[in-house]
């Protein structure tokens, strides 16, 4: 089902991005992965299946500019993209009484805004192709 496909990963230099992306490789997709921490990236590099097509992208998916540069360099790189895969997140734990607004904001801005701008910037070539998938990760640990 993945066979050849392209696939953007958001949020893949650690935990589930990184494990979607060596599960995704193994099923013989190429894959476009970013994260805003490029030695975790690497590091997920080196844990692909050899035959891989991958390629990195250091990506802030809180700034819009940001996500939408990405989405064209992967088409740019790659030809087009099947699935972007909005993984990035953070989490902010705290009581209300003692977590600034900026620390909200910096949570909004990657969590629900990162997801936005994702869908947005690869949504004009999923339909222009009439075929993609868009895939929200949440998580809370």
């Amino acid at each position: 089902m993945f066979k050849g496909k392209v696939i953007a990963i958001t949020g893949a230099a650690s935990g589930i991005g990184r494990a979607l992306a060596i599960e995704f490789a193994k099923a013989g997709a190429q894959l476009a992965i970013s994260d805003i921490d490029s030695v975790g990236l690497e590091n997920t590099l080196l844990q692909l299946p050899k035959e891989t097509k991958a390629k990195t992208y250091v990506v802030d998916v809180s700034n819009e500019l940001s996500v939408f540069a990405h989405a064209e360099d992967v088409i740019r790189d790659f030809g087009l993209a099947h699935m972007i895969v909005n993984n990035a997140g953070a989490l902010l734990a705290g009581m209300v009484s003692t977590t600034s607004m900026d620390e909200y904001r910096w949570q909004l801005d990657i969590n629900m805004y990162g997801v936005l701008y994702g869908t947005k910037a690869f949504l004009p070539t999923f339909l222009a192709q009439r075929e993609g998938w868009i895939v929200n990760v949440s998580s809370y640990f």
